[in-house]
């Protein structure tokens, strides 16, 4: 991912005389990101109930809170979650 987040931003430097090198940085760019999350969502998520207590996630709601909401943060998360545990990351603590 780091290194297509580099040609990327090589190929935005140079977006004005070379559209598309930019094109194809943006595309590999969006691949490694989208390859990324999804070994996260695999590999991670599954590990989150057997690592952290509901009281490590209730503190860092209320940290994430405090600079991002849950809306924004956790969109992904939330998408088609029952509407409690929507409620529960939307809690103010």
């Amino acid at each position: 991912m780091a290194a297509a987040l580099e040609r990327f931003g090589d190929a935005l430097a140079r977006v004005t005389i070379d559209a598309p090198s930019a094109r194809v940085a943006l595309k590999q760019l969006d691949e490694a990101v989208e390859d990324h999350l999804a070994d996260e969502e695999a590999d991670v998520l599954p590990l989150i109930p057997d690592s952290f207590t509901m009281e490590d996630v209730v503190s860092f709601a209320a940290e994430a809170a405090k600079t991002n909401p849950a809306e924004a943060f956790l969109r992904w998360v939330l998408d088609g979650a029952p509407d409690s545990d929507v409620a529960f990351f939307k809690a103010r603590y």
